[in-house]
């Protein structure tokens, strides 16, 4: 059995840039930085969700099984109390066409726009 590193908030949220960065989904600290110009919505996907918990958007995607199973080669712990960080501050971006299928209904922090967009809330953002 292996145990994995646990990580603080400020750590993760410390690997927040292109050259170093790190997200969290479901408590589970992933670092991102050889992925992200590879990741099918594009890599400024990554790049706003950098040093934060990207639950919400992940799950609200519906991400593809590889896509999870691929997910899992990136990991490199877990967060410590499981939350990271937020403030009140909300910012919209656009993923991307890069998902096939959606899940309907998507959760109320997500909305479906024109041409099979996803806009997204993240928290932490300017």
């Amino acid at each position: 059995i292996t145990t994995m590193e646990v990580y603080t908030s400020d750590e993760i949220a410390s690997h927040n840039n292109a050259k170093d960065l790190w997200i969290v989904i479901h408590g589970e600290v992933y670092n991102v930085t050889k992925f992200h110009q590879e990741h099918p919505g594009g890599e400024e996907v990554l790049l706003k969700l950098a040093g934060q918990d990207a639950t919400e958007c992940f799950e609200a995607i519906g991400h593809s099984n590889e896509a999870i199973v691929l997910r899992e080669s990136y990991k490199i712990g877990k967060i410590a109390n499981n939350n990271v960080s937020s403030d009140k501050k909300t910012k919209t971006m656009n993923t991307g066409l890069f998902f096939s299928s959606i899940a309907l209904p998507l959760e109320s922090h997500c909305d479906l726009i024109p041409f099979g967009f996803i806009a997204c809330k993240f928290n932490n953002m300017i």
